[in-house]
């Protein structure tokens, strides 16, 4: 109803809807229908498309957390947008808009798993990694 009064398009305003409540333990597609778990929230979210992953476009990664290991150093903990990143291949590493360039190489690479991380030779557009050596 809000996105109706704020003059949003017929587009913009066809969505799913989930009803809720963690409290309750409740949630369902329909106010009147409320099921005993959360199991309608997360099949929603199952449902939602994937985010385009581009794997020929160049490498773009952002770094969103980092770590440390006492065997590799600091780690770099990001996903990857665009392109493919391959171990030990000179990267640029930007730290922002307007920011000098520097080339470095990635001396492990790791994906994440169930249980924990394992290193792999080479990632795609849509992995979480974690990167040493840079």
């Amino acid at each position: 109803d809000l996105f109706c009064e704020l003059g949003a398009s017929d587009e913009q305003t066809d969505f799913d809807i989930v009803y809720a409540s963690a409290l309750q333990r409740k949630s369902g597609r329909e106010l009147d229908e409320l099921t005993d778990s959360m199991v309608p929230l997360l099949d929603a979210i199952l449902d939602l498309p994937k985010p385009l992953a581009n794997v020929d476009a160049p490498l773009q990664l952002q770094i969103s957390n980092l770590g440390y290991d006492v065997y590799l150093g600091r780690l770099g903990i990001g996903r990857i947008r665009s392109g493919t990143l391959h171990k030990n291949v000179p990267v640029g590493l930007c730290a922002g808009p307007g920011a000098p360039v520097q080339t470095g190489k990635c001396s492990e690479i790791f994906v994440f798993n169930a249980l924990g991380r394992a290193p792999v030779e080479e990632a795609s557009a849509g992995d979480i990694v974690m990167l040493a050596g840079m």
